[in-house]
């Protein structure tokens, strides 16, 4: 049984393979009609059950059919299956593999999503094509997590997490939802009464800084570039947008918002987190910006933090419950 976790967020799908390695490709794909025409194979071109080819991440970027996941239950939802092949793809395993795949769905939607997710993926075989290879992969259990708890259990294996008095907030920003789980410090056991989901993640702060682009060069930037634009300076058409400093004022307004929603989600709960843990992907864009929250700051290298959940998810799926 091949252990394979993956975290398909509304930004970015992390996969930590049977072996360990980790990858990251964006959460969107499209029809690739132009497959076996002989040109353009910089991308990676996928099949699902000898269905239409498919192309990943960036390689479906400006695409008119770009499909990106768009609400609860993805992990239910016909239209994720794409992300999901292409996460099996990259985990390089071999034709009849047998899988264990350790999975997780949004901390406020969990009870909701989790059964309808198990229903859906357990015991299904998946045909995947990738260039002349065929493998059919089969998922013979769905080991599912909410997020946070992911990253909690990463914490604690890793030695980085340990019991002690008060409460341990860990804070998950991703791209549409920040999720918060707090947990006894003493036993490390969640808080289901102060856990929960806010709707704000880094994609607000994208959308704000794409709607500051559009009125500066005068058209709407692709979803891709407003993304790349908060980390980094982003070049489109030509010239350059973004970068830190422009994005700046808008990750400042988020960071603030999520503070905000934090005190009127926890109340005088939040005085008492003794530590305090910043995962996933927005997480190394807000680390500096959330500084004011209370508690010890929990070690979470840069690196380790947006594969925080799937790492997690794959000691869960090691666990087989």
């Amino acid at each position: 049984m091949h252990i394979v976790a993956v975290d398909i967020g509304y930004g970015d799908a992390k996969v930590v393979g049977a072996d360990g390695r980790r990858h990251s490709f964006p959460s969107r794909w499209a029809p690739h009609r132009t497959a076996a025409w002989g040109i353009g194979a910089t991308a990676k071109v996928l099949t699902l059950d000898g269905g239409e080819p498919f192309v990943v991440g960036q390689g479906a970027d400006g695409l008119p059919a770009c499909r990106e996941p768009q609400s609860d239950g993805r992990l239910s939802d016909p239209a994720t299956l794409p992300l999901l092949a292409a996460a099996l793809s990259v985990a390089r395993l071999p034709d009849g593999a047998e899988v264990a795949l350790g999975s997780g769905l949004p901390l406020g939607s969990y009870d909701l999503e989790a059964p309808a997710a198990r229903e859906a993926l357990r015991g299904r075989t998946l045909a995947i094509g990738a260039g002349k290879e065929l493998r059919q992969v089969t998922i013979r259990r769905v080991v599912l997590r909410p997020q946070g708890v992911g990253a909690a259990l990463h914490l604690v294996a890793s030695g980085w997490l340990r019991a002690r008095s008060g409460l341990v907030l860990i804070l998950d920003v991703g791209s549409r939802t920040t999720d918060v789980l707090v947990l006894h410090a003493r036993t490390l056991e969640p808080i289901a009464e102060l856990s929960g989901s806010l709707a704000l993640g880094v994609g607000d702060a994208a959308a704000a800084l794409a709607q500051e682009i559009a009125t500066q060069a005068g058209f709407v930037p692709p979803a891709a570039l407003a993304r790349e634009a908060l980390a980094r300076e982003a070049v489109y058409r030509g010239k350059t947008y973004g970068g830190a400093k422009a994005a700046a004022p808008h990750l400042d307004v988020l960071a603030g918002r999520i503070t905000d929603g934090l005190r009127a989600m926890l109340r005088e709960a939040l005085d008492a987190v003794a530590a305090l843990a910043l995962v996933g992907g927005g997480a190394v864009l807000l680390a500096d910006r959330l500084a004011d929250l209370p508690g010890e700051r929990v070690r979470c290298p840069a690196a380790d933090m947006p594969f925080a959940n799937a790492l997690g998810y794959r000691l869960a799926a090691q666990g087989g419950r």
